[in-house]
């Protein structure tokens, strides 16, 4: 018979590669995703119950086939009736002929009937240029065995050599005793009915003294209980790189088996690169498999809501962006309608479609689209899926300000006002009948509260005196620009603090964490700040600049309950607004102080 393939000695080759019983396998299905604390690297591992093979693993020749045609071995299953065809190993090289990556078709044919059972189309494999590569784990996707399978690999890339056109990387073949019958050369892989091919014989069967086995295993899982020597190496750890290339990768982790997983805090933000995780075991490591991903900006809600050409608009409106931030008000309606707030910024997170529980305190990771209805920026999740919950009981920062100073920059936050008054009580809702708006004026300004009918607060008998007010920034305006219409939303009838009795003795111990509004204010250069802590406990003050730069830590120890006062110097800062906050154990408040010369 006449092997129209090209036939290349290869002798110096066998050091590169250990026999397949001492073959690592790569992971499988390597995937990642953008969590809160950066990219998560995820993949599977399983190997298959045993391997099959006709060859000694050590490199010898390269089988060239013509253009067209393909190369392939014969298992013999019949021994092993509902198995399945789990993975091959297949050893190429290219001869220097094909740099980079190569495709290949793999084909699957029942050698008994001659028929097709399945095919693999395309199947990118590592760059086999300069040394040969033995390319391990090509899933074939669980397919039930026959009696006897053929596996045969057609080479896409196609290299003119003289008169004819070869398929390079070209399969290898070992320097073991040739086993006849097992190993063939497909003259035509369209072939539909191999059996009845006049090509398809025991005389297509490669024999001769230059011929050998061709470096192809085949995985299987059996189906009977019937056992055959377990060639796979369990992993010990999976290694985990990152870079922008396949060639420009750098280890970035490693985890040990059983974790199928890794968390890269430190992943780059608004950038495209590659993950890849390999498998490391007694015999070595394997090949790498990776995945294309591109990490998002993941922003604080100050950082979303940013308007920066001050046209009252977020700049990131229509946009779908990654958002971390904690929950700050109940679900004022039947389906998704919170706040979220974090650093010095809040905003709606809302979605009528759909319902999320969800509970003050709650840290979240939003996939949402920035939107604005009625000058209120929201953030809508597109799903109940795209709101992560990543811990609770956190708190977040309640700024005490005047009515005055309620303005754009606060929309969305949880927001004190001390001394208010009702001035139209008769206007208080009827429990369960409807939502209503009532004003509150703290002497020298008014402000409209909307007292929601899904809160506690419909049906109470509000306040007769001045109360410190506490309550979510809200806004509707119509038209542009969206620079008024600005009200408070409380959450509970707690929040309405004249509601829980005050003890206005002197000597009497506070009931409530209080930061008071410091005295003078705008002040220059000392203001004296006051405040009040229910019980014996840890207590910080730190005064911060217009930037979230720390300036100066006031108080920081404990402190028994009561009453207590502290100065605060500016001699050396510049003028502007300056904001202090007093940490009282889990309790926080913010001020804004303007220091004027």
């Amino acid at each position: 018979m006449k092997i129209t393939g090209l036939i290349i000695a290869l002798g110096l080759v066998s050091f590169l590669f250990a026999k397949t019983e001492t073959v690592c396998h790569p992971p499988q299905n390597v995937q990642a995703q953008t969590v809160y604390n950066g990219a998560q690297i995820s993949w599977e591992y399983s190997l298959p119950d045993s391997v099959i093979s006709y060859n000694n693993s050590y490199p010898s020749g390269i089988w060239s086939p013509i253009e067209k045609q393909a190369l392939g071995v014969a298992f013999d299953l019949s021994a092993f009736s509902g198995a399945t065809l789990e993975e091959i190993d297949f050893a190429h090289f290219s001869r220097g002929l094909v740099a980079g990556p190569s495709l290949y078709n793999i084909h699957i044919y029942d050698m008994t009937t001659g028929v097709k059972i399945t095919e693999i189309d395309s199947l990118v494999a590592g760059d086999a240029n300069e040394t040969p590569r033995f390319e391990v784990g090509v899933a074939l996707g669980s397919v039930p065995a026959p009696a006897r399978v053929g596996v045969f690999i057609e080479g896409l890339t196609i290299v003119p050599v003289v008169d004819k056109n070869y398929s390079f990387p070209a399969l290898m073949s070992d320097n073991s005793d040739y086993v006849y019958n097992i190993n063939y050369y497909l003259y035509d892989f369209n072939t539909t009915a191999l059996v009845e091919d006049e090509h398809y014989s025991q005389s297509n069967a490669i024999g001769g003294n230059n011929t050998t086995n061709y470096i192809l295993d085949l995985w299987i899982n059996l189906g009977n209980g019937k056992q055959l020597v377990n060639a796979s190496a369990q992993p010990d750890t999976f290694r985990v790189f990152r870079g922008v290339s396949e060639v420009d990768m750098e280890q970035i982790g490693e985890v040990v088996d059983g974790a199928h997983s890794f968390t890269d805090t430190q992943a780059p933000g608004d950038s495209s690169y590659l993950y890849a995780v390999s498998a490391s075991c007694d015999a070595g490591t394997s090949g790498r498999i990776s995945v294309a991903y591109t990490h998002p900006m993941i922003y604080s809600v100050e950082g979303a809501r940013v308007d920066a050409d001050h046209n009252y608009i977020p700049d990131l409106l229509n946009e779908k962006i990654y958002v971390k931030g904690v929950i700050n008000s109940p679900n004022f309606d039947s389906r998704t309608d919170y706040f979220i707030q974090s650093g010095m910024g809040g905003m709606r997170l809302t979605n009528q479609n759909f319902t999320i529980d969800l509970n003050i305190g709650d840290s979240v990771f939003v996939q949402g689209i920035v939107q604005q209805a009625n000058g209120m920026t929201r953030l809508l999740p597109e799903s109940a899926d795209a709101v992560l919950v990543f811990s609770e009981g956190n708190s977040v920062d309640t700024l005490a300000l005047t009515i005055n100073d309620i303005a754009e920059e606060y929309e969305g936050m949880l927001v004190s006002i001390e001394d208010v008054s009702i001035l139209n009580p008769e206007l208080w809702p009827v429990e369960g009948v409807y939502s209503a708006q009532v004003q509150v004026s703290d002497v020298s300004d008014t402000l409209n509260l909307i007292l929601d009918q899904d809160t506690d607060l419909d049906g109470i008998t509000p306040p007769a005196n001045s109360f410190r007010l506490v309550g979510i920034v809200d806004q509707i305006a119509y038209g542009a620009p969206a620079d008024w219409g600005y009200y408070i939303r409380p959450r509970f009838m707690k929040d309405l603090g004249g509601l829980t009795g005050i003890d206005d003795r002197p000597d009497a111990t506070p009931e409530a964490f209080l930061l008071n509004q410091n005295y003078p204010n705008p002040f220059n250069p000392t203001t004296n700040i006051n405040y009040e802590i229910p019980s014996t406990d840890y207590v910080k003050l730190t005064v911060y600049n217009a930037l979230g730069q720390k300036v100066q830590i006031l108080v920081n120890g404990m402190q028994a309950a009561g009453k207590h006062a502290v100065s605060f110097d500016a001699s050396g800062l510049a003028s502007g607004i300056y904001y202090y906050k007093l940490i009282n154990g889990s309790s926080v408040q913010v001020r804004k102080m303007v220091l004027m010369r």
